[in-house]
């Protein structure tokens, strides 16, 4: 069901209840109708007194109380199950050939604030409101609208499913999945951001999703928290919007300035650990920076070169250049044992080594016996150094090799002072 509201012009928010269940006692159900949607209640508690003292326990430690419409930050019960949530949400989404949504912390403070406060005072309301228990009757406080942009302002698009009683993210998941509505919400194009939160005893879920004015979503992998891969895919909303872009890691050099593409091939820093790629967007005057994180799980192999040109001299006619020789070093900026081959596509190029373990260093001279010092001109050559290992990066890199053959190589030599 969609309901037209004034809130920064005329906006659609789409609104949908979710199919509960309650463990350890008979399901009762309670079926009441929400557009295309169908709330299922849990049955009340058969021992409100062990309930509450389960509650105060949990509670215990969480001030101040949850009254009121929102402005206080829940704690994460089970940070792994909210991710999980919404790792299933973009694994769905990306089944109907949808983008991935952006995990944000705002709308998960929104949603486990709303978890939390369920819990506390013992309701699931089929309007999604946020209510207040006084003298044992509940007291609506706030809207949902009002609840969500407390913690999620400059929204253009907002939405939420709500469950109680499922055991495990894969549970809660075919739950919504299995309801048209919350499914809607799910596979929403309006949507590009999402916040899930869980609260336990009780087991209350909470997805909210929005998209905000002038926020552009860059996600990795699908918004995983980790990769056993510094080779991830990017998501980059903003088609339509930009015309280019440009990426760089960490606080890394930035890429060249390219079209604008939504969706990218990309590579971390071979470091394991956590890593955020960003991205800057423009199109004339206008421009945008937004980024994304996730953690490498553990270091892999890292290709680098103390340098990508080499430069050589020689007289026509010579046996030998100027240097005679020069060296290259092939370094692992990463983790494990970099294995590495090198070639060059030139006849008269010779390398000291073409293969090896990292850290390494490869001398370069030039083999005459084809008579390239008697051609005057310029002669180029590339250098190729590949990294073997199945799990490296930032493989292969090149090294290009100018040859300057002159008419006559003027020597000038300086006078050593010592004082």
């Amino acid at each position: 069901m969609k309901k037209p509201l004034t809130c920064l012009g005329l906006l659609w928010i789409i609104v949908a209840l979710v199919a509960t269940l309650h463990t350890g006692a008979p399901a009762l159900y309670a079926q009441e109708p929400a557009g295309d949607a169908v709330s299922v209640y849990p049955p009340a508690p058969t021992d409100e007194g062990r309930l509450g003292t389960l509650l105060s326990v949990e509670l215990g430690e969480i001030s101040p109380a949850y009254t009121g419409c929102g402005g206080v930050t829940a704690p994460v019960i089970n940070g792994t199950y909210e991710q999980e949530v919404v790792e299933l949400v973009n694994a769905e989404r990306a089944a109907e050939g949808l983008p991935p949504l952006k995990r944000v912390t705002e709308l998960g403070h929104a949603a486990r604030y709303y978890a939390t406060d369920m819990a506390q005072d013992n309701y699931f309301p089929g309007d999604h409101n946020t209510y207040d228990r006084s003298g044992g009757s509940l007291v609506q406080v706030c809207t949902w609208v009002e609840r969500i942009q407390s913690f999620y302002s400059g929204w253009q698009m907002l939405a939420e499913n709500i469950a109680a009683g499922q055991l495990t993210p894969e549970d809660v998941m075919s739950a919504w999945m299995g309801s048209a509505g919350h499914m809607d919400n799910i596979f929403s194009s309006n949507a590009w951001e999402i916040g899930v939160g869980y609260y336990a005893p009780g087991r209350y879920w909470v997805q909210d999703f929005g998209r905000r004015n002038g926020i552009y979503p860059v996600i990795i992998n699908q918004e995983a928290a980790t990769t056993d891969s510094a080779n991830v895919s990017l998501y980059i909303y903003g088609q339509g919007t930009w015309s280019e872009m440009r990426l760089r890691n960490d606080d890394g050099s930035w890429t060249a300035w390219q079209p604008f593409q939504s969706t990218v091939n990309w590579t971390l820093n071979g470091e394991g650990g956590e890593h955020t790629v960003w991205v800057e967007m423009r199109n004339g005057s206008q421009t945008e920076l937004s980024s994304d994180t996730i953690t490498l799980n553990e270091s892999v192999p890292n290709l680098s070169l103390s340098t990508n040109k080499i430069t050589l001299l020689a007289e026509v006619g010579s046996e030998q250049t100027l240097p005679s020789t020069v060296s290259f070093a092939v370094n692992n900026d990463g983790g494990d044992v970099l294995h590495w081959t090198a070639g060059d596509d030139a006849g008269w190029l010779v390398l000291g080594s073409t293969s090896g373990d990292a850290p390494a260093s490869v001398e370069v001279w030039v083999d005459n016996s084809g008579g390239i010092l008697n051609s005057l001109g310029e002669h180029t050559a590339t250098i190729t150094v590949t990294a073997t290992n199945p799990d490296a990066v930032n493989t292969p890199q090149t090294i290009s090799v100018t040859l300057n053959v002159v008419e006559e190589v003027h020597t000038t030599y300086l006078p050593l002072i010592l004082r």
